[in-house]
């Protein structure tokens, strides 16, 4: 690549390359688009490289930023234009998505709370960094600490509660029979026992 230059060119002489690698959700293009509008469309100019037609470029990297352009209502914007085969064109965009770091979320969110304690409009804050409501409330969300220690509940003592009552029905042939069990009850469960607790000490092996 050679004789690389910055020119401010009109929006209507930008064409889109015939393969493009870089897809955009709706909701960030609007959010593009509004930025543009706020900002204006040369804080960071698409590269393109010229079309063979006299006055117009094929954009290489950048569509989303001149359909925002577009979109926010202007007629031209400053761009990168670069000499180029069509294979380096092809490549260029993908390198360059691929390059692109990636936010620590936990420095950005660092510094979005930091702006807003220092009084930046909330408002500024979705233009410039691009983030809808959601995301920056979920930003925010992230530094503050938890209100209750996980481990907290694990370490206090449990309740003690009394165990769930059960009605046991038997059935006996005879008035002997009942007699006999009722017996054999008051033994298992000594002086003073109660026919549940003779029965206890029986199921217990006691």
């Amino acid at each position: 690549m050679k004789d690389v230059q910055v020119k401010l060119v009109a929006l209507r002489d930008l064409v889109n390359a015939p393969k493009n690698p870089n897809v955009m959700p709706q909701e960030k293009q609007e959010a593009l688009a509004h930025a543009m509008t706020v900002l204006g469309p040369n804080l960071q100019p698409p590269l393109v490289r010229p079309s063979g037609t006299r006055g117009a470029y094929i954009i290489v990297d950048g569509h989303h930023r001149v359909a925002a352009a577009l979109g926010a209502g202007h007629e031209a914007m400053l761009v990168v234009v670069a000499d180029m085969n069509a294979e380096e064109a092809d490549l260029i965009p993908v390198g360059m998505g691929n390059l692109r770091g990636e936010l620590d979320l936990g420095l950005t969110a660092d510094v979005v709370v930091a702006a807003l304690q220092d009084g930046v409009d909330r408002g500024a804050i979705l233009t410039l960094s691009g983030f809808t409501d959601e995301e920056l409330d979920a930003l925010i969300r992230a530094t503050q600490p938890e209100t209750e220690d996980p481990l907290t509940p694990a370490m206090e003592p449990k309740e003690e509660r009394p165990p769930n009552p059960f009605l046991l029905e038997l059935t006996f042939a005879t008035r002997d029979d009942l007699g006999r069990v009722k017996r054999a009850l008051k033994r298992a469960a000594g002086k003073g026992g109660t026919l549940e607790d003779g029965l206890l000490r029986i199921l217990a092996g006691a």
